[in-house]
């Protein structure tokens, strides 16, 4: 019984913890997208209007944002699969789009993907016909930190409610058993007795 009990407890609190990690990397992959996207369609929003923001306004921009990301790239592609336009947190920092990469996204309008250690949103801004497609990446810092010391405090809250769950269940099953013991030893005695 006092295992039975320990075991049930134990699998409920490890799908509580598994639960809890994976929403929480659900938002942070939602929270990672929204921003790249909105990155996107800003970047998209800019070139539509040459001029009001000219490429070395937009890199100006770019550069004294404050972001909550790290390693950050733009990149727009004209619909020659021609770089026109990139921005990046590191001067050198370039992403390779290929041509079928480039048609794909063209076809579905947004597409997420994972470069390295970065998430990506390629993104089809076909305002004003010029089908540019926009590639934003960048490195979430933050939300990869915080998900690792979530999934620390939940393996901390495991091995913690497991060993309370233990104790609890010797206890319990400790108390449960007195009365049975009392008997048995009363029998014992009786018979001795006898």
């Amino acid at each position: 019984i006092t295992w039975l009990f320990t075991l049930t407890l134990c699998l409920c609190l490890s799908l509580v913890c598994g639960f809890i990690y994976y929403f929480s990397y659900i938002s942070r992959i939602a929270h990672i997208k929204t921003y790249l996207t909105n990155r996107a369609i800003t970047t998209a929003n800019m070139l539509d209007k040459p001029e009001t923001f000219g490429q070395a306004l937009m890199t100006k921009i770019d550069s004294i944002t404050q972001k909550s990301v790290k390693n950050e790239t733009i990149q727009v592609y004209n619909f020659l699969n021609e770089r026109i336009f990139t921005y990046s947190d590191a001067a050198t920092d370039t992403l390779p789009l290929t041509t079928n990469m480039l048609q794909k996204v063209r076809a579905n309008h947004i597409q997420f993907i994972t470069i390295g250690s970065r998430e990506a949103i390629a993104y089809y801004a076909n305002n004003n016909n010029r089908g540019n497609v926009i590639l934003a990446a960048a490195f979430d810092e933050e939300g990869n930190k915080a998900l690792s010391q979530l999934k620390i405090i939940l393996l901390l809250t495991f091995i913690c409610g497991s060993a309370m769950v233990i104790a609890l269940a010797y206890f319990f099953t400790k108390k449960l058993l007195q009365p049975i013991r009392k008997i048995a030893n009363a029998i014992t005695d009786i018979n001795v007795l006898s």
